[in-house]
């Protein structure tokens, strides 16, 4: 065999190790792919432990979807049975100082929604999309709490110039931005799995289109079957996931909104 001849069957053999390899790869990807979907609405739609206004409700003994005359009725009712000069109980101390704790966070910054607009059907049961929801405010108000303190330590305890005071109001009233972040970060593993999709998909017909055995172009068929079921199934997930993301955001846009007004009209802005 001349020196040409034993480079190009080196370099066909090196190929086809190469399509061995990405062959392997795609099966092997493809089968991991529907588990990736469903781990990542399982995350999504997790319940939350580190809930930052879990105890307040606790405190207050009321619902999430509460609002402000409920709020402050359950904090009467309690203060009323707590309060140091007129109760008797050991920790009385301790409770109204929970309580007027629990009724300053949730009179001031509660952000209450029933998502009925989720209870409609979709490809996820509408329990999980209330669970999303959930997640995603419990998220929300957690990144809130904590802008609202870097507020503070910025301009809230220490005299600072106006223009710095506005941009500091400014930045921290831009609800959209903040909630968009936060819809990005808890979603994020979900829908980065499309890109994934379509890589997968591309790699399928190009090995098919080179491939001349039989029994693995029959393979690769039935991948680009699994991976069409797959691509449609995410379709329907991520209109269901943008629907949660969207009915948060519009329930409490208003209540947003008319906090930042309130806001900026205190420092005149």
């Amino acid at each position: 065999m001349t020196i040409f001849g034993s480079l190009k069957k080196s370099l066909e053999e090196m190929a086809e190790r190469r399509r061995e390899k990405a062959f392997k790869e795609l099966l092997d990807d493809t089968e991991d792919i529907e588990s990736a979907i469903s781990d990542a609405i399982g995350k999504a739609s997790k319940k939350t432990t580190d809930d930052p206004l879990k105890e307040h409700f606790d405190a207050l003994n009321i619902k999430r979807t509460s609002d402000k005359v409920k709020i402050r009725k359950a904090y009467l009712e309690q203060i009323k049975k707590y309060h140091p000069d007129v109760s008797e109980e050991k920790n009385a101390a301790e409770m109204s100082k929970k309580l007027n704790d629990a009724y300053h966070v949730l009179a001031g910054k509660q952000l209450a929604t029933d998502y009925e607009s989720l209870r409609t059907e979709g490809k996820l049961n509408p329990n999980i999309k209330i669970d999303m929801a959930n997640a995603l405010l419990a998220a929300y108000v957690q990144k809130r709490e904590q802008d609202y303190e870097e507020l503070m330590v910025q301009v809230g305890y220490h005299p600072v110039e106006m223009p710095i005071l506005i941009a500091a109001v400014q930045e921290f009233t831009n609800w959209k931005k903040r909630y968009n972040s936060v819809a990005d970060g808890l979603f994020n593993g979900f829908f980065r799995i499309e890109p994934k999709l379509e890589k997968l998909e591309k790699e399928d017909k190009a090995l098919y289109k080179s491939e001349r055995d039989p029994q693995k172009r029959k393979t690769l068929e039935q991948t680009a079957e699994k991976l069409k079921a797959a691509k449609e199934e995410f379709a329907e997930l991520k209109d269901d996931i943008l629907h949660v993301i969207e009915s948060v955001r519009n329930d409490i846009g208003p209540q947003e909104q008319k906090a930042g007004q309130q806001m900026k009209r205190s420092i005149g802005i």
